[in-house]
């Protein structure tokens, strides 16, 4: 059985977060640009946004670069475990 990466009371404060507040996980297309330069630079053919919120830079770096394998996770959002991945964001989780 695989330990959970965050605790059942922190998912819960996330699920209200997301749940009360519309934009809360929703502004992560503003780095598509770099995101996508840096992939390019280290030859990506895959990609994981870890603390993916509602998924908004996922969808831009799929739209924009659809030769490349895109998965999110996100504890309330997307809570599947992920698969490796060549390139990893973590943009306003930590």
């Amino acid at each position: 059985m695989t330990k959970p990466l965050i605790s059942e009371q922190y998912r819960a404060l996330n699920a209200e977060l997301h749940g009360r507040k519309a934009k809360y996980g929703g502004k992560g297309d503003a780095w598509a640009d770099r995101v996508l330069d840096y992939m390019t630079g280290a030859g990506a053919f895959s990609y994981l946004d870890y603390g993916c919120g509602k998924g908004n830079l996922l969808a831009e770096i799929a739209s924009r670069a659809p030769m490349v394998a895109t998965q999110g996770y996100d504890p309330v959002t997307a809570p599947q475990m992920p698969k490796p991945a060549d390139f990893v964001t973590c943009n306003d989780v930590l």
